[in-house]
């Protein structure tokens, strides 16, 4: 049941059914990374390989149209202040990202921890809904740790479905939001969230009996009565292993992270008759090795009487996580027949015995325990004066960029956060300018370096000093003196600076042979052939276009709102392809109104 050899990537759980394309998804998590999210849209046009990571594939116009149409259809929900850069500069068509990444605050005062992809998918045959249901613990980042997930489908009935608990979290989201969601936004979460709650969902091979549950919202979560448990939790609190164990006759194996036992002391041995950390093993010419990154997995298997379950998602073995002060998501299955002789077979398998080492206590790491900053408290304080990003045009057309707080900041942040520099996103840390004194000052944080129109964003990314080194967060900050209108021309410019590119970006917004719709009209290996008398590329996208109105109506309604944007800040737009477009638009509103 738990293959350490099994692989599933990120984008393995985004990409579509046969015969099926992407209608739409909203991501619950704790963390954040840029690079990944961009990666996303460009994974289910099948743009770049998923080894390429989320750089600028071979076409950016591509990657821009990816983005354009996946961005239209997808909600990030994370902790406020758990988005990240990375170390290089995001492209400037993050901008896109602006709109759909929302920081959350929990409601108890805890953390918004949950792992939860909820994606739909629409067959191209009959338009029949199928929905999947990604329970993780991963977050949305290029993190190489083993991590678990479980998947599971379903398709929206007509009566009740199987669960109700996740449906209640998608709607509490709005208002538990930093900033307001746009009224078209919210409308996508509800539909989408009442889809889930019309859904009778199945289990993973293996699995049956899934129920769902989430706490942080007035409930809470942990593992039952139980004759027998096995955890595994990259994090440990000694209050909750007492817990766990007071709830089990036998407290059979604890898997963690070396410096996760070591904190927790003699705790773990007390608890668990046996207690281990991940040993990955060597690489061989049969298997890859195990990632790199240790553990993350949260699992938690216990036998009752003689039947065993399982739970997986994102809670940790922690006091908030198991009390109901964190929001998280789990999933239960029974597990009998997967594991017939119970949690002490599991123990026993030897695929899992390969990847597991007794641990060994290093009382030089349990002394360092709890030795670093918790940064927390500053960046709440930092989050609650009210920061925006203001921006003024210059005479060059460059643009100087502010940081502008509503009101002074705490002391104590400067003890939090000390040495705080910030910089946009689209810009590495070596161009990071000094803004604590002015924001405890009451004034503008004014960035030391003028930007280009394109390069403008509101996730600003900030560092400061801590014990051994430093810290780095983003932070989705409202900008003003700049309206979006000019910034989606600048980048759009940027992008799609020639006929070429144009033509390029409009192919692929009318679809791919993956994961979004019909073949485009052009090959995609090279750059487009520019367009004109006894060219190619203008007949391959009429013809492409004319099939989307006759084949997929809705398509082409919804890919409306991005071609006119595109027509509306672009100068490169071939004049015939606007008089073909308007004369289309205006064909379909005519055979709409004939329909109806």
């Amino acid at each position: 049941m738990l293959e350490p050899g099994t692989r599933l990537s990120m984008h393995d759980v985004f990409r579509p059914p046969p015969g099926h394309r992407f209608a739409g998804g909203i991501l619950c998590t704790y963390s954040v990374a840029l690079p990944t999210l961009l990666s996303i849209p460009a994974a289910l046009l099948d743009v770049i390989n998923e080894e390429e990571g989320a750089g600028m594939p071979a076409s950016a116009p591509r990657l821009l149209a990816a983005v354009r149409r996946v961005f239209d259809q997808l909600l990030v929900f994370c902790q406020e202040s758990r988005i990240h850069q990375g170390e290089q500069a995001v492209p400037s068509l993050v901008l896109d990202a602006e709109a759909i990444v929302r920081e959350v605050r929990a409601p108890g005062g805890g953390a918004f921890h949950p792992k939860l992809w909820l994606l739909r998918f629409v067959s191209r045959d009959d338009g029949m809904e199928r929905l999947r249901l990604a329970v993780l613990s991963r977050n949305l980042t290029k993190d190489r740790s083993w991590d678990v997930c479980a998947v599971l489908e379903g398709q929206p009935g007509k009566g009740p479905g199987t669960d109700t608990a996740v449906p209640g979290l998608l709607r509490r989201l709005p208002g538990l939001c930093r900033t307001t969601l746009s009224a078209p936004r919210q409308a996508f979460l509800r539909n989408l969230a009442g889809c889930a709650e019309r859904t009778v969902w199945r289990a993973p091979p293996g699995l049956s009996n899934p129920v769902l549950h989430v706490s942080g919202l007035g409930q809470s979560w942990s593992p039952p009565p139980s004759d027998r448990l096995a955890v595994f939790s990259p994090f440990l609190h000694i209050e909750a292993l007492r817990r766990l164990r007071t709830r089990t006759e036998r407290g059979v194996l604890l898997v963690s992270r070396p410096d996760s036992l070591d904190a927790v002391g003699a705790t773990c041995g007390d608890a668990f008759e046996r207690t281990c950390v991940l040993a990955a093993p060597e690489e061989t010419g049969d298997a890859p090795p195990l990632p790199g990154g240790g553990i993350h997995a949260k699992i938690y298997v216990w036998d009752e009487r003689r039947r065993s379950r399982i739970a997986v998602g994102s809670a940790n073995a922690t006091v908030p996580a198991l009390d109901g002060t964190n929001v998280e998501v789990m999933a239960e299955f029974d597990c009998t027949a997967a594991l017939t002789s119970g949690v002490m077979g599991m123990v026993q398998d030897p695929n899992l015995s390969t990847v597991l080492m007794d641990y060994e206590p290093d009382p030089a790491q349990a002394a360092a325990a709890g030795a670093g900053r918790d940064t927390r408290i500053g960046r709440r304080q930092l989050i609650d004066a009210g920061l925006t990003v203001v921006c003024h045009v210059q005479p060059d057309d460059t643009v100087a960029l502010a940081l502008c707080a509503s009101k002074r900041l705490a002391p104590s942040v400067s003890i939090c956060l000390p040495d705080l520099r910030f910089w946009p996103v689209t810009r590495t840390v070596a161009d990071g300018t000094a803004c604590l004194d002015a924001l405890m000052d009451g004034r503008p944080a004014l960035f030391t370096s003028a930007l280009d129109l394109s390069e403008v964003s509101g996730f600003i990314s900030f560092q400061s000093t801590v014990p051994g080194g430093t810290e780095t967060f983003a932070l989705n900050l409202p900008v003003e003196g700049l309206d979006e209108d000019v910034r989606r021309q600048a980048v759009t410019a940027r992008i799609l600076p020639t006929e070429d590119s144009v033509l390029d970006f409009i192919r692929m917004l009318l679809g791919d042979s993956v994961g979004l719709g019909v073949e485009p009209g052009g090959s995609g290996d090279g750059p487009s052939p520019r367009a004109g008398a006894g060219r190619p590329a203008q007949p391959a996208i009429l013809e492409a276009l004319v099939r989307c109105a006759a084949d997929e109506p809705y398509r082409l309604e919804e890919l409306g709102t991005t071609i006119d944007d595109l027509l509306r800040t672009s100068n490169s737009v071939p004049d015939d392809f606007r008089t073909l477009w308007k004369r289309l638009r205006r064909a379909a509103a005519i055979h709409s109104g004939a329909r109806r």
